[in-house]
């Protein structure tokens, strides 16, 4: 919003509060060291989205019985995992955090873009499926192969970018926590943070197993597009402060980080849309279904 206030001349005096309101929020931040928490907190939070999306993608696979689709998923994982902890060893020994900040605006703002385009095509395919009918049909239809092997590819890609949109952020972080407390202290809270993931992310796993296929679908349908709505946001958000997208504010729109909306159209235009494309799709399925219930009941009196 600074940057947007500092462009126009008539606005420019709506930046300097604003500026003071920053130094006076991150004056109390400069003298502080982290605990253990402090370092376990990072991975917990900027890994959540991301668990979101693979437990949704690995319940999936498991469900359609195909453990080469489980495969891909891993492999995108893991190889998003390998990508941070080289990028954090690089930043660590040849750069700054400070001077890698623009690029990982540019990493989680492209990142963010391609992930909600990509998780707007599961959404609906997960929420097509939530017919019973249709998903028994398509597990006739293909048993092992229970997907084609472009959907598995762009499953491992989707699992691929959503880790690494969040490990680059628990990079940045930890880098900036490094100086500020014991190596040790630094490594414990990490290996705790990484390891509530797991915990959480073993449960998540168990309870989507075992949750009929209905509700199953439901819920992970409801979380892709909620993630979606947040990675449009965020992504478009970050290509702004990284200088791709002009940065304007408008102060009757709202602002919520939590939801990653803010202050600019560039990024609410979007996310309304996004919405609206939702209602469609979600309208479409519920006609589809009275529908198809219309016409069995119908079908004994023809008969």
């Amino acid at each position: 919003m600074i940057d947007a206030y500092l462009a126009k001349p008539k606005d420019r005096a709506k930046a300097l509060p604003m500026i003071s309101a920053m130094i006076a929020n991150l004056k109390p931040l400069a003298s502080n060291n982290y605990s253990i928490w402090d370092a376990a907190l990072i991975p917990i939070r900027e890994g959540m989205e991301a668990l979101l999306v693979i437990g949704a993608l690995l319940t999936f696979s498991k469900k359609a019985n195909s453990k080469k689709a489980k495969r891909w998923v891993w492999s995108g994982t893991i190889s998003a995992i390998a990508v941070c902890i080289a990028v954090g060893i690089i930043v660590s020994f040849l750069l700054s955090a400070a001077a890698f900040g623009n690029n990982n605006s540019l990493i989680n703002g492209w990142s963010g873009v391609i992930a909600s385009v990509m998780l707007l095509y599961v959404g609906y395919w997960l929420h097509r499926n939530a017919d019973i009918q249709r998903w028994n049909h398509f597990i006739r239809s293909k048993t092992e192969q229970a997907m084609t092997q472009s959907r598995m590819i762009s499953f491992a890609a989707l699992a691929f970018i959503a880790v690494l949109r969040e490990g680059m952020e628990t990079v940045i972080f930890l880098i900036g926590m490094a100086g500020r407390m014991p190596a040790m202290r630094l490594i414990l809270g990490i290996a705790l943070g990484l390891g509530i993931l797991v915990i959480i992310g073993f449960l998540m796993l168990k309870i989507g197993v075992m949750l009929p296929l209905r509700p199953f679908f439901l819920i992970s349908s409801l979380i892709v597009f909620y993630l979606c709505f947040k990675f449009i946001g965020s992504g478009i958000h970050s290509l702004q402060m990284a200088g791709v997208i002009p940065s304007t504010a408008a102060d009757y729109l709202p602002s919520m980080n939590s939801l990653s909306i803010f202050p600019s159209w560039y990024s609410t235009g979007p996310q309304a849309l996004f919405l609206l494309i939702t209602l469609v799709i979600v309208a479409k399925g519920q006609w589809d279904t009275f529908k198809k219930s219309k016409h069995f009941k119908e079908a004994p009196t023809q008969q």
